[in-house]
């Protein structure tokens, strides 16, 4: 599994290795023979029955989503010209149907990478009913990462638009707040939020600040210049 692996990084996202001529239809050529060199190595793996070879293919399957803007464009693809070509996205989506025979429960490879990795493939191809009933499938994952990346609120919430779903349900399944909180809603927050620091002479603040050192800093500053400093 390891040398399958590797061969992704050796011929995607390393130099070339093999000279390459000032042209497009050279550099297109290569690319095919990554391509095929790397599904001919990763289906034989598949053939051999690795153990988690459901990770072979999710990544045959990124690697076809990538191609997909690669040759999708081109007036020899399967749509109109200038017209992306889903031949491509379907391949993507056929590794990952077989990802999801495949998988065995390892939990260094949960589902939800198989599931998120559908739901953008969907997305791009606007079919925006299957992918919503992935995102609100993902709702446990989504919660948690909601923080750190908003991509995912921004593509239920088309979804949800697009086939007219209600947003406020949407925000029900998913427990992500779709819109701000109204003024009078985000001052009663802060007032909650003033009076638990500041309770028993701000015993929580002074916890803060002693496990943060920069929140003392900042307190002494602010402490500073209320004094005239």
């Amino acid at each position: 599994m390891d040398i399958l692996r590797s061969y992704r990084r050796v011929l995607v996202d390393s130099i070339p290795v093999r000279p390459i001529e000032r042209n497009l239809k050279d550099l297109e050529e290569y690319h095919r023979w990554i391509l095929e060199t790397l599904e001919e190595r990763y289906q034989m793996g598949l053939r051999l029955g690795l153990e988690n070879g459901y990770v072979l293919a999710t990544e045959l399957a990124r690697l076809y989503q990538e191609q997909a803007g690669r040759e999708g464009l081109s007036p020899s693809s399967a749509g109109e010209p200038g017209e992306p070509s889903q031949d491509y996205l379907e391949k993507a989506l056929y590794y990952l149907e077989l990802a999801e025979k495949l998988y065995t429960g390892d939990p260094n490879h949960p589902i939800t990478e198989i599931y998120d990795q559908r739901m953008r493939i969907l997305m791009a191809q606007r079919k925006y009913g299957e992918a919503l009933q992935l995102i609100q499938s993902l709702r446990y994952t989504l919660r948690g990462r909601i923080r750190q990346d908003f991509s995912p609120a921004v593509m239920w919430e088309r979804a949800a638009r697009s086939t007219g779903q209600s947003l406020e349900e949407l925000e029900a399944v998913l427990g992500i707040p779709a819109r701000p909180a109204r003024s009078e809603e985000a001052s009663e927050v802060l007032n909650t939020a003033v009076n638990m620091l500041f309770a028993n002479d701000g015993q929580l603040l002074e916890e803060i600040a002693r496990q943060y050192p920069q929140v003392a800093k900042t307190l002494q500053k602010i402490v500073h210049r209320l004094q005239g400093g």
